[in-house]
């Protein structure tokens, strides 16, 4: 029975994650490609766009976390996913923040 909720409270986790990845990852997007592509005189994009562009791309490449470990528990499984949503979009937004204030 325990195995049970804890597979259930992972699906409901999964889906309240994945929207919030697919936005992390639009602004980062957004960001990232108004920072450096359009001084390239690439077009500008705005959020849906970028989303869009994130989510496609990251469905042609397959998006699987690294660091998630079968012999982990699944409560630390979920605690690396949710931490690899939020934070692999923040690290890009600052580094990508630090290169264009050098530019």
């Amino acid at each position: 029975m325990n195995d049970d909720l804890s597979t259930v409270g992972q699906l409901i986790w999964g889906h309240i994650l994945i929207p919030i990845g697919v936005f992390f990852n639009g602004l980062t997007t957004m960001l990232l490609w108004n920072w450096f592509l359009v001084p390239l005189s690439l077009p500008g994009i705005e959020f849906w766009h970028a989303t869009g562009i994130a989510f496609f791309v990251g469905f042609l490449t397959n998006h699987n976390p690294k660091g998630l470990d079968e012999n982990k528990s699944k409560i630390e499984q979920m605690i690396t996913k949710t931490a690899l949503v939020f934070l692999m979009p923040i690290y890009a937004i600052i580094i990508g923040a630090i290169i264009y204030a050098l530019m």
